[in-house]
């Protein structure tokens, strides 16, 4: 498909070599990418962000829908953070719309992506963010992060928050 060669062109022009990461406790602005659709997972992805906000930290939520466009219009209005569809994707599969570039013109001290889907979408919002510390779910986009949570069939959101809360909590002795 022309438009995912495209998207990963783009991606690996867009990735960038990074300082080395200071810390989670050091983390203020935080990002949170997640696929909407399901409300169990947004629910625990909520409730993460909420932990991290009672934390001091400013969290940022943006998730990708693949769904109907009725549904989607009906989710934009409900949810209380940016949702981005297939409408924002440029010819070549590129995101352009407006929450996108807001996005990516911001600065953040880490990155959680918790799609469990591996879409495409969200990995070029990771790999393009300027963010310094990134953690991903997915094995095989080892170039886009700093961190990896391995998991087990089936994928499951909270099973990812859960995972990554205790490894990172090991790895920073938090």
């Amino acid at each position: 498909m022309q438009g995912s060669y495209f998207l990963e062109w783009k991606l690996r022009r867009r990735l960038k070599r990074r300082k080395p990461y200071k810390g989670k406790n050091s983390a203020q602005k935080v990002l949170i990418l997640f696929a909407s659709g399901d409300p169990k997972s947004e629910k625990e992805v909520t409730h993460f962000a909420n932990e991290l906000n009672s934390q001091g930290k400013s969290v940022q939520l943006f998730s990708w829908f693949s769904g109907p466009k009725s549904v989607l219009q009906k989710r934009r209005e409900e949810a209380p953070f940016p949702i981005v569809s297939k409408s924002e994707l440029n010819w070549f599969g590129v995101p352009t719309g407006e929450h996108v570039k807001s996005l990516l013109s911001q600065k953040f001290d880490i990155l959680y992506n918790f799609d469990v889907s591996g879409e495409p979408f969200l990995h070029y919002i990771a790999g393009s963010s300027d963010t310094a510390f990134k953690v991903g779910l997915d094995m095989n986009r080892e170039e886009i992060y700093d961190f990896l949570v391995e998991m087990v069939e089936p994928k499951d959101v909270r099973d990812g928050i859960n995972l990554t809360k205790r490894n990172l909590k090991q790895i920073f002795s938090i």
